[in-house]
Parts: C-alpha cells; sequence; structure tokens
C-alpha cells in the first residue's frame, strides 16, 4: 500500500492491493481516505479497485489544494490518471 499524506498532516490516503500482495489483502482493493480521530482512524472507502489490474500500482497522490485524491488505474485496459473529490469541510 502507498500512502500520502495531505499538506495538512490531518489526512492521508492509500491505495489498497489485492491478495497477492505482501499484505495478503481480502478485501483491499480500494482507494481509501483516513482521518484521524483520537487514538484511532476513520476509513472511507473512495474508490472500488476491483477492476485494476494491481501489477500498475496506482501510486496515490493528493493534488496541491488537498481537494482530491490522485491515483492511476488501468480499469479500461490501459493507463489513465483519475481523480476523485476529497472535498471535506471539518
Amino acid at each position: 500500500m502507498v500512502i500520502d499524506f495531505s499538506n495538512d498532516m490531518k489526512h492521508f490516503c492509500g491505495d489498497g492491493g489485492n491478495d497477492t500482495q505482501v499484505a495478503k489483502a481480502k478485501d483491499g482493493m480500494w482507494i481509501y481516505y483516513f482521518t484521524p480521530r483520537g487514538d484511532s482512524l476513520h476509513a472511507e472507502r473512495l474508490v472500488n479497485m476491483k477492476r485494476h489490474q494491481y501489477h500498475l500500482e496506482p501510486n496515490v497522490h493528493f493534488s496541491p489544494d488537498d481537494q482530491s485524491v490522485i491515483f492511476r488505474a488501468n480499469f479500461e485496459g490501459e493507463e489513465n490518471v483519475y481523480a476523485v473529490s476529497v472535498n471535506k469541510t471539518e
């Protein structure tokens, strides 16, 4: 799993994985958005990656304004760059 932190260090995102990777994740094929809450984490699933072939790492990153998580995937059989909004108000 690749993890990136928001510029304000209040959130982070991860790109998950599948059961053939090191973590052996059985249900980890998601782009996740994490928010620390006290001594635990709130995890929000942003993008279902089940149609992504994990020979290509999604390599999640926050946009410079922290409003989107940017990643790459091959959902349609070719590599593309995607963004999902995480425009959160606190």
